[in-house]
């Protein structure tokens, strides 16, 4: 459940903030970038750089 919450917080900051991944990842409470980084990617499809990436794209159209 609190790593959904993370992943959601993360989602918002990484569509709305230019801050880097490493920030982010601080910021929602992980130590540890790599592990932050597979949860994310398990959880949401792709990892929070790709998932940045499209939603960066789809706000342009």
């Amino acid at each position: 459940m609190v790593q959904r919450l993370r992943v959601e917080q993360t989602k918002q900051f990484l569509a709305g903030r230019r801050w880097s991944v490493g920030r982010v990842t601080e910021e929602v409470g992980y130590l540890d970038q790599a592990s932050f980084t597979r949860l994310f990617t398990r959880l949401v499809g792709m990892p929070p750089a790709q998932y940045r990436q499209q939603m960066r794209m789809a706000s342009r159209y």
